[in-house]
């Protein structure tokens, strides 16, 4: 159903089917606070529950809402501030990518003191040459994290990313395929593996991953012919694009999932305002999607 059948459809959600109380049910609905990076934590956590999210995914970064090197006090405040407006703070965001990276083990360790229970790493990219190699090295530096993430307790998600490793998925479950599921997951992203698999070899690499899926992340997008001929994707309202979206909450919901689901927005480049009225529209649209996936 086009996106545009529920705009101002207050009754969307109360229409749609039931969520029977036998199936799992996803963990709370989030927004990744990139997009409000102008807001600080207690006054967008304050719009986000009036938009109607549950969570945040917070990102522990630089340029985030939490610099990596004041983790320590900065990420108890922030979290502390979220939650008192009602919020839940399941995953952050974060750029580190080997238990080398100085940042990796502070973060990890003051976000399992906090409850956190996942963390999403940065990403491995390809440089050429031997692929199987470079994925071998990767596949390692990801296995001194989850080692680390044991540590603290707190697992890992990677995320598929077009232009990283990971993003045609087959090569993420070969990374995480030897580590232990308690610990090391994925972040199935499902805008870009349907960038990456137009033609529907995304839901192969669902079915692949699905038990270890730990969080869904939602977006969309349409193709357009670019300035040079060559193919440029185009972020959009969800509902408006090439994103199915209830057919990968279905795989997911046979798979069990009970994670959190983060919400991202990156066509709306307005006031704060703007971005929270759209990522309100957008959830509308997903609950009803949900509802339909777990009936």
């Amino acid at each position: 159903m086009h996106r545009r059948s529920f705009l101002g459809a207050a009754g969307a959600l109360a229409a749609a089917p039931a969520l029977a109380a036998d199936r799992p049910r996803p963990g709370p609905l989030c927004f990744f606070s990139k997009h409000l990076p102008k807001l600080t934590p207690r006054e967008m956590a304050r719009g986000l529950r009036a938009a109607g999210y549950g969570g945040i995914e917070l990102t522990v970064r630089p340029g985030g809402h939490v610099l990596p090197e004041k983790v320590a006090t900065d990420l108890p405040r922030a979290v502390a501030d979220i939650r008192a407006e009602g919020l839940a703070v399941p995953i952050i965001a974060t750029a580190f990518t080997s238990a080398e990276d100085r940042t990796a083990e502070p973060i990890l360790t003051a976000a399992a003191k906090l409850g956190i229970g996942i963390v999403r790493p940065g990403w491995y990219t390809y440089g050429g040459g031997d692929i199987r190699q470079q994925l071998k090295q990767a596949g390692q530096k990801l296995a001194t994290l989850a080692a680390l993430a044991a540590n603290a307790r707190i697992a890992l998600a990677y995320q598929n990313h077009v232009g990283n490793l990971g993003a045609a998925v087959w090569d993420l479950d070969a990374l995480i395929g030897a580590l232990d599921p308690r610990w090391a997951g994925v972040y199935f992203d499902i805008r870009h593996a349907v960038a990456e698999g137009t033609g529907g070899s995304w839901k192969t690499a669902l079915e692949l991953v699905a038990a270890r899926v730990k969080v869904f992340s939602v977006k969309d997008f349409y193709w357009k012919r670019g300035d040079k001929g060559a193919p440029a994707a185009v972020d959009c309202p969800m509902g408006e694009g090439m994103v199915d979206t209830r057919t990968p909450l279905q795989i997911l919901a046979r798979a069990g999932f009970r994670g959190p689901i983060t919400v991202f927005n990156e066509y709306e480049q307005g006031s704060d305002d703007k971005v929270l009225a759209a990522a309100g529209r957008d959830l509308q649209y997903l609950r009803a999607r949900i509802a339909e996936a777990y009936a």
